[in-house]
């Protein structure tokens, strides 16, 4: 009885998906994210892009530093705009330590955030490369890569940041703040996702805004549903359950980046399929 149930319900997707493009695009998505391991991929991304948040986070300590009240105005910044619990966490840890060794902490910063940055570039050149073998090479060029990810990641730090900044001094309604904020992310996603391949920005489109509608997806989330359970972790698991709160959000969104890709290479074969050679066309 499964095994029917289960060809019946093969042949109702073969069905629709032979009348509906979006449908059998969502199939081959699927089976191609399958292929590449793009769950695991996405782990490794997360992890990296972890590892560049950690120098990052130095610097702002130490450029807080200079103030007189860090730790202080953070604490009201995260109240007073609402920051999702996570976010608002973050800031305080960064201010309470904001006033001490801040010239060796942007120091550390700086050079901890350059070899970070590297590792980030090829952690996502790899994820291109299993999509598309090939796409990145190992040369100069990609430094320059590196560079142009670090850049979009701080884009997308600040726009995360800056959000309900934005919305609380403007009073924009959230949905018009949604629609701001998946266009911002949407921008930022096609560089990320373009590996130093020519072509036009239109074909990186489509990846692009499933990357800006995801993320757009998981801020909302982080700042509308989550402020209660985010809360009562970090009160008790500390810093190790913020820790793993932002692990769990990055691995969400290294997903999105993963799919993009994927979704970008199948409109693109969709596009130039593949043509036969003569030796193929000769009886």
């Amino acid at each position: 009885m499964s095994s029917t149930a289960a060809r019946a319900m093969r042949h109702a997707f073969v069905s629709t998906a032979s009348r509906y493009r979006w449908v059998r695009l969502t199939g081959e998505l699927v089976r191609r994210d399958h292929e590449i391991v793009g769950t695991l991929l996405a782990a490794a991304l997360a992890f990296r892009i972890f590892v560049w948040l950690l120098p990052c986070a130095l610097i702002i300590a130490g450029l807080l530093g200079f103030g007189s009240s860090g730790g202080r105005t953070l604490s009201e910044l995260a109240r007073d705009t609402g920051l999702s619990p996570l976010t608002a966490s973050l800031l305080e840890n960064v201010g309470k330590q904001a006033e001490q060794s801040r010239m060796l902490a942007i120091g550390v910063g700086v050079g901890s955030l350059a070899l970070a940055s590297v590792a980030l570039g090829r952690a996502l050149d790899g994820v291109v490369n299993r999509v598309r073998p090939g796409a990145c090479p190992r040369d100069a060029t990609a430094l320059v890569r590196a560079g142009r990810y670090s850049a979009v990641l701080l884009g997308t730090v600040a726009a995360c940041l800056g959000g309900p900044l934005l919305r609380s001094v403007l009073h924009i309604p959230m949905v018009v703040l949604s629609i701001v904020m998946v266009a911002v992310f949407t921008l930022l996603g096609l560089p990320l996702l373009r590996a130093g391949q020519p072509g036009p920005s239109s074909a990186l489109l489509p990846g692009a805004i499933l990357f800006g509608l995801g993320l757009e997806a998981l801020r909302t989330a982080a700042v509308q549903f989550l402020p209660g359970k985010l809360s009562r972790a970090s009160e008790l698991y500390g810093t190790l359950g913020v820790a793993a709160a932002l692990l769990v959000w990055l691995m969400l969104m290294a997903r999105f980046i993963v799919l993009a890709h994927v979704l970008n290479l199948l409109l693109l074969k969709q596009e130039n399929p593949p043509r036969r050679s003569s030796d193929d066309n000769a009886p």
